[in-house]
């Protein structure tokens, strides 16, 4: 607001009201303070170089008021408040974008039991331990190309397909089926 309150100022030099400029510089001051006690050491430098003007323009603002205007500097209450303004230019967005229903949201929830998955690699042989990290494998390319082709939806099907395969004891590759999967979230 101390920044708004500095550029208002300007306006009310250009329309010759040179009290109200007086107030908003006041104001602009106050805030800038307030902002350099609240946050100290996010405090911007650029801020503070500013603040100095503020300070620097408001003594000589006062100064040129008495001896040359002799305007009524009103209360900061009887000024126009300002108008919201746009810092950004609004730019048209023609897709096809709903709030209340996301790709996500008609997902069905693929999260594997751990202890499920557990239970029933306790008693598989190491060669069948192998064989299904080959599977999960051989579906983790599959939802890498899924990927790359940007079907989002497919590709988190054949990364939650190979967790539920994966065995647990293959960590790394466990991971990075986790990675995957939520790069395509």
């Amino acid at each position: 607001m101390g920044v708004a309150e500095y550029f208002q100022t300007l306006v009310c030099h250009d329309l010759k009201k040179y009290g109200e400029g007086i107030c908003r510089l006041t104001k602009a001051k106050e805030f800038l303070n307030a902002a350099a006690i609240l946050c100290p050491l996010e405090f911007p430098r650029n801020l503070k170089s500013f603040q100095e003007s503020v300070e620097t323009l408001l003594v000589s603002a006062v100064k040129e008021n008495d001896v040359i205007y002799c305007d009524v500097v009103p209360k900061y209450e009887k000024c126009e408040e300002l108008s919201g303004f746009r810092v950004v230019k609004l730019l048209p967005f023609s897709g096809n974008f709903s709030s209340e229903e996301t790709l996500f949201c008609r997902l069905p929830d693929f999260e594997p039991s751990e202890e499920k998955l557990l239970e029933q690699q306790a008693s598989l042989t190491e060669e069948e331990l192998s064989t299904r990290r080959s599977t999960a494998l051989d579906l983790k390319t599959d939802g890498n190309e899924l990927f790359l082709q940007a079907e989002y939806s497919a590709a988190i099907r054949k990364f939650a397909d190979a967790l539920n395969v994966c065995p647990a004891k293959f960590a790394t590759d466990r991971a990075v089926l986790y990675q995957n999967r939520a790069s395509c979230k």
